[in-house]
């Protein structure tokens, strides 16, 4: 809520002070949140800590050129969600005026005859408990006319169904996994939206790590070696600068199809065992260090694995006894 004019022609803009050219030079940042104790500073007014803008990585996507701040991610979806807490909200009312039916006792010409008894309140007035199994006998010039709501009715769910569904089109998302509907979610249509889905994570992922994480490690590299942490051949090396950031991968309902084309794809030169691995969330280093520490602790026990049966010789094949040595030998040249 900070926005104001500054006199060296800097103006600040939702707590991000950018000078002419539109350029953040300074973040003003309360120092303590909103509704907590002391949010007040000790002249009545807010106090704000000022950040340079070269300490802090603030993180958003834009929407539009020269964009200051960001939007939040659910601010498309949130007059849907607005709506769904009050008609949820309404029809549990609802629900419970229907649960409750109540009645009303009249007469005829409006004038009906005083009642006496125990179903008189203070005021005069005729009132009765209804009573389950229970069949009373209205006072006489009194008749009873019944309010009967008929709800909930069938227009609820899908309506909450429909919002739902556009919430999750706001958001991204496929709608049975938000939702946690998968009644009316066969397995094609499932595919397609998962599918769709997961781009949209990979996007997000690459762009945060874009956007956050190098930054970050070339920040902390840069101090870990300004500090003696490091070591400074460790800014040249390949092996330190090229580093991998992996992301959250998915596996797929069945995963022998895909490690069977996986297998295909690699014996035919397409992909490699580091993709292969790195797509499953794994570093190809780090199964080839446990391969080989397992294959060393094989041996050391003693145990063979995989062992090929050796293949029997294959059976002498039956002769007749009455067959004679000369036909025995044109047998064996043959």
């Amino acid at each position: 809520e900070k926005n104001d004019t500054l006199s060296n022609g800097n103006a600040i803009k939702m707590g991000v002070e950018v000078d002419r050219d539109g350029r953040p030079i300074n973040y003003h940042l309360l120092k303590t949140v909103p509704g907590e104790v002391g949010y007040w500073g000790q002249n009545g007014l807010k106090e704000y800590s000022v950040i340079p803008a070269d300490e802090i990585l603030h993180l958003y996507i834009p929407q539009y050129p020269e964009q200051i701040r960001g939007m939040p991610w659910m601010h498309s979806a949130l007059l849907r969600l607005h709506h769904l807490s009050g008609f949820e909200e309404a029809a549990v009312v609802a629900a419970r005026v229907g649960a409750s039916k109540m009645g009303f006792y009249t007469s005829p010409d409006g004038n009906p005859p005083p009642a006496t008894g125990d179903a008189v309140d203070a005021k005069g007035r005729f009132i009765q408990d209804a009573e389950p199994g229970s069949f009373d006998v209205l006072p006489e010039g009194y008749k009873l006319e019944t309010f009967d709501p008929q709800f909930p009715d069938a227009a609820i769910e899908p309506f909450i169904r429909s919002t739902l569904r556009g919430i999750a089109a706001a958001v991204g998302v496929a709608y049975h996994s938000l939702a946690n509907d998968p009644a009316n979610v066969n397995y094609s249509t499932a595919r397609v939206a998962l599918l769709e889905e997961r781009d949209m994570w990979g996007a997000v992922q690459s762009w945060y790590v874009e956007a956050f994480c190098m930054p970050l490690f070339d920040a902390w590299k840069a101090a870990a070696v300004s500090a003696g942490q490091l070591p400074n051949e460790w800014l040249t090396q390949d092996r330190f600068e090229s580093i991998r950031w992996q992301c959250k991968t998915w596996d797929w309902v069945d995963p022998l199809k895909d490690i069977q084309a996986e297998i295909e794809a690699l014996n035919n030169g397409l992909t490699s065992r580091s993709r292969i691995a790195a797509k499953g969330g794994e570093d190809i280093e780090d199964i080839l260090d446990e391969l080989a520490a397992e294959q060393q602790m094989i041996a050391a026990k003693g145990l063979e694995f995989g062992e090929k049966a050796e293949k029997p010789e294959p059976p002498e094949p039956e002769t007749d006894e009455k067959e004679t040595d000369d036909e025995r030998q044109l047998r064996a040249v043959a």
